[in-house]
């Protein structure tokens, strides 16, 4: 080693690699404003909506249960390396394959709580077409903000939309999730919900649908681990 070089230290890993594999799905709990609006508006709360009142916004969405985003790993066609299929708003507005690196900065710089899953039952065979549909079918596609704007009113009017809202050209996160599911594996599990989110995500791993893949985090990234309470 030259004189005065410095220890280049391990870079942080939140997701164990070995255990990944394509068409996994992945769940993010972030803090930005827009986040706590999908998780008041999506999420399972566990107090009445007046008690916003004594605990304030921020207090108020702590006390919410879930998740804020949907994504799912797949293999980038161009590097044959695995990343993050994600379906993002704000300046990109459009799906793109996310470093998972990115993902673990949000974890160790914003404190995001993280799960991943699989469908109950489904094998990587399974998974593997489902991701290889989402590289295939919604990759570059735009953003659904239509859809988006139309269910975050669920925080006013309840989540009772009997239909699929929005542009069948486009997706939001958890939309291309499940259309990935549902068009290239044959399993869908937030069937019956038309317009699922990551609450109707949430729920799914809740009542057994959506399971928890083993090992998926690493130790250190246990901390980051999602607070997940079977209904």
């Amino acid at each position: 080693e030259a004189p005065g070089a410095e220890a280049v230290s391990a870079p942080v890993r939140i997701f164990d690699r070995a255990v990944l594999v394509p068409g996994l799905h992945v769940g993010r709990r972030a803090s930005a404003p827009i986040s706590k609006g999908i998780l008041l508006a999506t999420g399972k709360r566990t107090l009445p909506l007046w008690r916003m009142a004594t605990l304030g916004y921020d207090g108020y969405v702590a006390t919410i249960k879930g998740h804020t985003h949907d994504a799912m790993f797949v293999i980038d066609p161009e590097d044959g390396r695995l990343k993050i299929a994600d379906a993002l708003a704000g300046n990109v507005g459009k799906c793109v394959l996310t470093e998972i690196e990115e993902w673990e900065k949000g974890c160790l710089e914003n404190g995001d709580k993280v799960i991943v899953g699989r469908p109950f039952g489904s094998s990587n065979a399974q998974l593997a077409a489902a991701a290889a549909w989402w590289v295939g079918h919604i990759a570059g596609k735009r953003y659904d903000k239509v859809a988006l704007a139309a269910l975050l009113r669920k925080a006013v009017l309840g989540d009772w939309i009997p239909y699929h809202v929005g542009n069948d050209r486009q997706f939001f996160c958890t939309e291309g999730v499940i259309h990935a599911y549902a068009k290239g594996a044959m399993i869908d599990p937030c069937w019956p919900e038309p317009n699922p989110t990551p609450g109707t995500m949430y729920r799914s791993y809740e009542d057994g649908r959506m399971v928890p893949e083993a090992n998926a985090l690493t130790e250190f990234g246990q901390r980051y681990a999602l607070e997940l309470k079977p209904a």
